[in-house]
């Protein structure tokens, strides 16, 4: 039992659950959570994407429980993977902004799983810290470290035992990835490499109606960073293993340069694509200051992107990005399958709880924007959220209630039968997902510090309403969810929205107060 007095989130003392005794549907189970980077939720068949190119997504979907208005805890990768990975917003973790390094100092999941017998890895993209290069910079994912020869993580990273890196993005993707393909196919890592240089991005085989991030990869689909990705977390689960595993397989797609390999990246036609939300027919001038600049590329870097004249972009590169997303996103599939096959082949299947995840999601269009940024909107915001429980009783629910990637490791630690660490601010979802109490999460909190635009914003998420709230500011953002599914019309300034402005406003400050780091714990009355 627990050495402090555990505290709920309005600070009254709670039962000290036994949690050994809940793990009797699922004993000692193994874990698999994979994740994609910059996906948004609608990209999924399942989520009703007319393109249907996720069949083993959806079959985890039909079988487990589908999220469907699941929020990430913020919208860039180091903040929000620091979120999923210790239960602990960003604004308490430290990692508050990509470009930070996530204290090793945080109890994280694979070490308390660690702790508790598992054995944990992770194959792909941690983004735990920069991977830029920059001289007074102490990660270990920074590319240049990697492209001179050095290995700077093999085990023991974050409570992980095993790690097998992939950093970067596109087919220049660096780490243990370049190791297997000059092994698999020399030639080609000696063009990669040659193509690339040091920025890790190929400029090569562009399209006319796109982007230079907009290409056809010049790697096979079997020598991709998703298929290697595939194929290395398949040879780990054929193993033999001693103790139940904690599995990571974090994808480094879709996230832009947008370059599936050719088999894949003209299998989507541009035409059939949804079409994105319109840019604001009035310059955003309803809007916080910083959206319309960012627009018209006068706001300067901002987190997440900025430095681009978004209205200069043509409506036909926004529906190219979707296409060739469609494609790596279709080809994330096709990995996911092979690992699912390989967990049927092994028979993990019957003691495997999976959860599919993404850190968050990319505008794609929407509302004139690519990328991700300081615009709190849906297609950014929402990401896809799957957990599938072998013999689970809900399997094939859709929940419609509203979810955050802040209580993945709260519930994975209760699934395994560990209590929760002492200042875990998500809540756990394992009662539930076994059928044993109802659903009860009913808002979910976006953080987003932009020191780049000096901003700071919070985003609480219900049911009816959406609020962002500015430090300092007196702009802000409110939306109507249930009339105004695509967010275009922002009624903060509205007279005849004053009461629910102040409604919320009020549910936010309450949510803040709530959550707020009870790090560290009190152990003494005096």
């Amino acid at each position: 039992m627990a050495d402090y007095i555990p505290l709920d989130m309005d600070g009254k003392e709670t039962e000290v659950k036994d949690y050994a005794a809940e793990t009797t549907d699922l004993a000692r189970p193994n874990v698999l959570l994979i994740m994609t980077d910059q996906q948004r939720a609608d990209s999924l068949g399942c989520s009703g994407h007319p393109a249907e190119c996720t069949p083993h997504i959806d079959e985890l979907a039909a079988s487990g429980v589908r999220f469907d208005c699941a929020y990430t805890t913020h919208p860039t990768c180091t903040p929000s993977r620091g979120a999923i990975f210790t239960g602990r917003y960003p604004s308490s973790h430290g990692a508050r902004m990509t470009g930070m390094i996530l204290p090793e100092t945080e109890r994280m999941l694979p070490a308390i799983l660690r702790e508790h017998g598992y054995e944990t890895a992770l194959f792909g993209k941690p983004h735990f810290a920069p991977m830029g290069d920059y001289p007074d910079c102490p990660s270990r994912e920074m590319r240049r470290l990697w492209n001179h020869g050095a290995h700077p993580i093999e085990s023991d990273y974050y409570g992980f035992e095993s790690v097998v890196f992939f950093g970067g993005h596109g087919p220049g993707i660096w780490g243990h990835y370049r190791d297997w393909l000059r092994e698999r196919d020399p030639a080609a890592a000696r063009a990669i490499e040659n193509a690339s240089g040091e920025n890790g991005y190929i400029r090569a085989g562009a399209y006319e109606d796109g982007l230079t991030d907009m290409f056809r990869s010049p790697l096979s689909a079997e020598l991709h960073p998703t298929s290697a990705l595939g194929e290395m977390v398949s040879d780990y689960l054929r193993r033999r293993h001693e103790r139940p595993f904690f599995l990571v397989a974090s994808f480094s797609d879709p996230h832009h340069p947008f370059a599936p390999p050719a088999e894949y990246a003209d299998r989507y036609d541009p035409g059939d694509m949804p079409i994105p939300v319109p840019p604001d027919s009035d310059g955003f001038r309803a809007f916080p200051p910083h959206f319309g600049r960012a627009f018209r590329g006068k706001s300067g870097r901002f987190s997440g992107g900025g430095h681009v004249d978004y209205s200069a972009i043509p409506p036909a590169a926004m529906l190219r990005a979707r296409a060739l997303t469609c494609g790596m996103v279709e080809l994330i599939d096709a990995a996911v399958g092979n690992i699912l096959r390989t967990l049927d082949e092994r028979g993990l299947r019957e003691n495997t709880a999976i959860v599919f995840c993404s850190d968050h999601g990319d505008f794609l269009g929407d509302h004139g924007f690519l990328y991700k940024g300081p615009m709190h909107w849906d297609g950014l915001t929402r990401v896809p959220f799957i957990w599938n429980l072998p013999g689970a009783a809900r399997a094939g629910a859709i929940e419609s209630g509203i979810a955050s990637t802040l209580d993945v490791t709260p519930t994975i630690l209760e699934l395994c039968g560990i209590p929760p660490e002492p200042g875990i601010e998500g809540v756990s979802l394992a009662r539930y997902l076994r059928g044993k109490e109802a659903y009860e999460r009913d808002e979910a909190l976006t953080e987003n510090d932009d020191d780049y635009l000096g901003e700071r914003l919070r985003t609480l998420v219900t049911a009816k309403w959406k609020i962002t709230a500015y430090a300092g500011r007196p702009w802000g953002e409110l939306y109507d969810r249930v009339n105004d599914p695509h967010e275009t019309r922002n009624l903060w300034d509205d007279p005849a929205f004053r009461a629910p402005r102040e409604e919320m406003r009020v549910r936010l400050l309450d949510h803040l107060m709530r959550r707020e780091d009870r790090l560290p714990v009190q152990r003494w009355y005096a």
